[in-house]
């Protein structure tokens, strides 16, 4: 940047401090019109400095008035940061998406907020579109898989959502709820035996915070009916404890006994009910 340039965007920030709006947009497009496409991150880090001090307005001001000599998606993705502050998701969304049509770079983390912007308007369909074009990007992506996962299993095309349950399991992530809606999708379109294995994996991925759930964790070379001697007993004995005082290994236990009985759809209902229990409490502990 030449000193020039520098000096006149010192000054388009202080005017722009004391108020006096045109002349510090004047200053700027002057200093832009002087710089050169290396410069872009130094007027990029003066609005990211204004933004940090939630000075939004001033912020907004100055990277419009860049935004007329120069193209930065990074310059529209703050714009978008900052409507989300006013809560204008709508108009986050558009600046986003002008800022995506020029995005060049590998980081995805611009398309995974975009997405998520649409999940905060609850426009499901857009965000599953967005997910998808990560998707396309990056194979392994484990946030759009499982979204879309549980995006197309809610919507009970089964055989989409455990195309991408399969992925996950080749890649070995996810968590306890992706294994166990992945067995559910592979139950529902008849592959039995690999719907087992899955709510086997999802039962060893349930977190093991106490000796109860603990002794799950190794179900795979154990017969899962031997921890349940007297169903009929156990099941009332975990609905008159839920009853009393709700608890994920409760919910975790009536889970497996509803797998038992072949009722797999009730059994991923309660495992994801203890997924939630559990993470509830986690959340309390951690306020």
């Amino acid at each position: 940047m030449s000193t020039k340039s520098k000096k006149l965007m010192v000054l388009a920030t202080d005017l722009l401090v004391r108020g006096e709006i045109e002349e510090a947009i004047e200053a700027l497009r002057r200093s832009t019109r002087l710089g050169n496409s290396e410069d872009m991150k130094i007027y990029i880090d003066v609005a990211s400095s204004l933004y940090k001090q939630n000075d939004y307005d001033n912020s907004k001001i100055l990277l419009e008035a860049f935004l007329k000599d120069w193209s930065c998606p990074e310059a529209y993705f703050m714009l978008g940061e900052i409507e989300c502050k006013k809560l204008n998701i709508e108009n986050a969304i558009k600046y986003y998406k002008s800022g995506l049509s020029n995005y060049k770079q590998d980081a995805l983390l611009p398309y995974h907020r975009y997405a998520e912007l649409y999940l905060e308007i609850k426009d499901i369909e857009k965000s599953a579109s967005v997910y998808k074009s990560i998707i396309g990007k990056k194979e392994n992506d484990e946030e759009a898989l499982s979204f879309l996962g549980k995006f197309y299993k809610d919507k009970k095309d089964y055989k989409s959502a455990s195309w991408y349950y399969e992925k996950i399991e080749k890649y070995d992530f996810g968590v306890s709820l992706d294994y166990q809606n992945y067995g559910l999708c592979l139950y529902e379109t008849g592959e039995y035996e690999k719907s087992e294995k899955m709510y086997i994996k999802a039962v060893e991925l349930f977190p093991a915070d106490n000796e109860k759930t603990q002794s799950l964790k190794d179900l795979r070379n154990k017969n899962l009916q031997d921890l349940y001697p007297n169903l009929e007993n156990s099941e009332q004995e975990y609905k008159d404890s839920i009853n009393k005082e709700p608890s994920s290994t409760s919910y975790f236990h009536l889970g497996n006994i509803a797998f038992i009985k072949g009722n797999y759809q009730e059994a991923a209902r309660l495992y994801e009910k203890a997924k939630e229990v559990y993470s509830s409490v986690d959340m309390n502990l951690a306020v």
